[in-house]
């Protein structure tokens, strides 16, 4: 767990236009390499139905399987997150390391999982689902715990991936509609400040100039996630 966190976090490219902000890539790591150059690191090796079938274009060699039937063979719980059941090379080896015995478990981690895959009924029993992302299953391993500011950024990550092509003309309309209305909450607000002569009375308020300005300042500013937030749950976007 400690060097997938380490992977995850540490490694890290930085673009020189956008000082402090980790590049983002689906799928892959970007970092920077002892020249400052970015480069990729694949979260997985392989994906597909066909990874051991040989006439498949990419073809995984048939070692690691064996690999993978000795070593699931040493432990009694086996986690599988993010997998979907689709090759029936694995499938067998997980039915068969199953079926040695009852006190052998299986935990299906993912956000869509509803039922035990068609393959595996007849072992039900010893099958654990968990709904929930990948995420949210490692942290509750480790033991972390996220900030809000975590929370609210990965929720819209998830939206964004989900709306796909259409998330960015809504989130666009969504902070046009947005500005709107804080320009109509700063008129308000101006409505209720003392004038005299036409101008703001500083007096009345027991304010300098400057001192207003701030106090005005610290009232409109808002976080970005805070900006996030308020659209999450205006689409009543779940954790």
């Amino acid at each position: 767990m400690k060097m997938l966190q380490a992977a995850n976090e540490e490694l890290v490219y930085v673009h020189p236009l956008y000082p402090g902000v980790p590049q983002k890539v689906v799928n892959e790591i970007a970092y920077a390499d002892d020249q400052g150059e970015m480069q990729f690191l694949r979260r997985s090796l392989l994906a597909g139905a066909f990874k051991f079938d040989r006439r498949g274009s990419q073809v995984l060699p048939v070692h690691l399987l064996e690999r993978f039937r000795d070593y699931v063979g040493r432990v009694d719980c086996l986690v599988c997150v993010g997998y979907g059941f689709g090759d029936g090379h694995v499938n067998q080896v997980i039915r068969e390391w199953l079926e040695v015995g009852a006190g052998r478990r299986l935990e299906i981690v993912g956000p869509e999982v509803e039922r035990v895959p068609a393959t595996f009924l007849h072992l039900a029993s010893q099958i654990e689902l968990r709904k929930a992302a990948a995420t949210d299953c490692f942290d509750a391993v480790a033991g972390i715990g996220r900030s809000g500011v975590d929370v609210t950024w990965k929720k819209f990550s998830t939206w964004v991936r989900g709306e796909g092509r259409g998330a960015r003309a809504e989130f666009e309309l969504f902070m046009s509609q947005y500005r709107e209305r804080q320009v109509a909450a700063m008129v308000e607000r101006l409505k209720t400040l003392p004038f005299r002569e036409g101008d703001i009375d500083l007096e009345a308020l027991g304010l300098s100039q400057d001192e207003l300005v701030c106090q005005w300042k610290a009232g409109m500013r808002e976080a970005p996630e805070d900006v996030v937030e308020v659209f999450l749950e205006s689409r009543k976007v779940k954790p």
